[in-house]
């Protein structure tokens, strides 16, 4: 027995031991260790003639490095006979029209669009003109049915009811063109005018004083006349003699497509993003637009896509003149900045303005063009899906495409060809999150999955919002989308409300399978020159494991006690 109860001490001490050796270990692990992964996993870089290729952990993505515009195939490194691609094909300015705000191809903000609506205005106007002649014609016709009844009353010609009849003739007249007075004169003169006969009728009436009230009615009715007349000869002389000389003005106009293929594009050195430890956690490249056709001269240098691929999922918190928009980056996911400053609009307010008509309302808006779809690459070199998707054969490609986010969501046939752009219905949404004790505002994402009947789908995400710097103040603005089915491959259209300085969004690709991890694990904050700090979050990792090792603590502590309590209750013989 004296044995048995040393032994149980001498268990009992060890268990102590093990407990006490656990949780130092733990204290003693280096936190960003258990937390983070090492370089091992960055993204990795080599070059194949005129194309660069990054391997992640999940896919492999090759784009033009000799100056060509971004675009980029890619494929799940476990299925490369499943290629996805996704051509940047250009800017188009458009115009939203009578307070619609869907992208339509027909309204592509050009020359031959600023005529047409310089021509319906013209067209709206000479029938507001005609209009105002046909409303003259009956004013005259009011005007001497009321002098009849004036020269009846002060001649003492006829009788109470003849002059009621012709007083009465002319407010009906004067009602009914009142209700399409569509100017404020006339429209008060027309007011004043019916209440000035409206009491000759009452004078006619009573026999108080009728000549009186039938000459106030009778100038009235003159002044409704010359408002009618100021109106329609504003109309026909400052308008639409105006508008003519607009014509030149649109003779200027650049065209409404920007198309990346006509421009050069620099590709900037692929470098490092590095955490406070110096580790890297992922790598970032850019490609500005460096020579723009005849007439974008102004978008030289201005059009850039800022690109970053994280070795693990984070959080990108964006912020700029004190506004702030957060949203979730997958690890392995090629993330982009689209940036556009100083865009030349051929519709700037300005312009719009000059077209002075109320009939027609003008929104000018921009979208960003992306061709993407899916294909069977077996058998096909990478390189021929860098040349138009149209000339690839169809039976390679994906049938369908779908669309997912927050309040929406469609399946996209890719087999017809679509007349014009069709939108995708959404709403975005921003909510507060609390991140290491940061609130930030994180944006809903929205995603294109290019389906191939695979497991692993390539997607196209972008986020709902974008930001806007205007000489200093920054906004968030709402960002909207359409497409258009060509055949084999998808034409998104991303849209941008007007903006006057910098607008900076957030497209993306990569596969399915992408991030599996969702919880972030740094904190990388942007500003508008890239990458200003990376902050380490802490991982469900250290949390999985300082669980576990709590409890095997708290059951040895257990077993321990147990044995403590068995020893005093029955202690050694001596």
């Amino acid at each position: 027995m004296v044995k048995l109860m040393r032994g149980i001490k001498v268990l009992t001490i060890g268990l102590l031991s093990i407990l006490l050796l656990s949780i130092s270990a733990l204290a003693a692990t280096p936190v960003a260790a258990q937390m983070h992964a090492s370089d091992t996993n960055v993204p990795q870089v080599t070059a194949i003639g005129n194309y660069t290729k990054i391997v992640t952990d999940a896919y492999t993505v090759i784009f033009p490095n000799n100056g060509g515009e971004p675009q980029f195939v890619w494929w799940a490194n476990n299925q490369s006979d499943k290629v996805y691609v996704a051509q940047f094909k250009g800017l188009i300015e458009y115009a939203q029209i009578d307070n619609n705000s869907s992208f339509l191809l027909k309204n592509a903000a050009e020359s031959t669009l600023f005529v047409t609506l310089v021509q319906e205005m013209n067209m709206i106007d000479s029938m507001k003109a005609q209009a105002y002649q046909k409303a003259g014609a009956a004013l005259v016709k009011a005007d001497d049915a009321i002098t009849t009844a004036g020269i009846l009353v002060n001649l003492g010609l006829g009788n109470r009811t003849t002059v009621m009849i012709k007083l009465q003739a002319a407010l009906t007249i004067l009602q009914d063109i009142k209700q399409y007075a569509n100017d404020t004169n006339v429209s008060n003169a027309l007011d004043l005018a019916i209440t000035k006969v409206d009491d000759a009728i009452n004078a006619v009436n009573t026999g108080n004083n009728p000549d009186d009230a039938i000459a106030q009615a009778n100038n009235q009715v003159g002044n409704v006349l010359k408002a009618g007349l100021n109106a329609a000869t504003q109309l026909i002389d400052d308008r639409i003699a105006q508008r003519e000389n607009l014509m030149d003005l649109a003779a200027s106009f650049h065209p409404a497509l920007l198309p990346f293929n006509s421009c050069a594009w620099s590709l900037s050195g692929i470098t490092p993003i590095n955490d406070n430890s110096g580790s890297s956690i992922g790598i970032t490249f850019t490609f500005t637009m460096i020579n723009a056709p005849p007439k974008f001269d102004l978008s030289d240098n201005n059009v850039k896509l800022v690109i970053r691929i994280y070795a693990q999922p984070v959080t990108e918190s964006y912020s700029e003149s004190g506004q702030t928009l957060s949203y979730s980056v997958a690890g392995g996911e090629m993330k982009m900045d689209l940036i556009i400053s100083n865009w030349n609009w051929n519709f700037a307010p300005k312009t719009i303005q000059l077209l002075n008509s109320s009939s027609i309302t003008i929104s000018p808006g921009l979208a960003l063009w992306v061709d993407a779809s899916a294909f069977n690459a077996t058998g096909t070199r990478f390189e021929a899906f860098f040349d138009n998707m149209t000339d690839i054969n169809a039976t390679l490609a994906a049938n369908t495409a779908s669309f997912t986010a927050n309040g929406g969501g469609a399946s996209i046939p890719l087999t017809g060809n679509s007349a014009d752009a069709s939108q995708l219905i959404y709403k975005p949404i921003l909510t507060n999150n609390n991140l290491a004790g940061k609130i930030l505002k994180m944006a809903s994402l929205n995603k294109i999955t290019l389906n191939t009947n695979s497991t692993l789908e390539g997607f196209f995400r972008f986020v709902p919002f974008a930001m806007v710097n205007s000489n200093g103040v920054v906004t968030i603005v709402p960002v909207g989308a359409a497409y258009i089915e060509n055949g084999n491959h998808l034409r998104l259209f991303i849209t941008y409300p007007y903006f006057n300085g910098t607008l900076t969004h957030d497209p993306s690709i990569g596969v399915g399978n992408v991030g599996a991890a969702s919880s972030p694990l740094y904190l990388v904050n942007i500003g508008s020159n890239g990458v200003t700090s990376v902050q380490a979050l802490p991982a469900s990792l250290l949390f999985s494991t300082l669980t576990a090792v709590g409890m095997t603590s708290v059951i040895v502590l257990a077993g321990a006690v147990a044995l403590i309590v068995l020893v005093r209750r029955r202690p050694a013989i001596a």
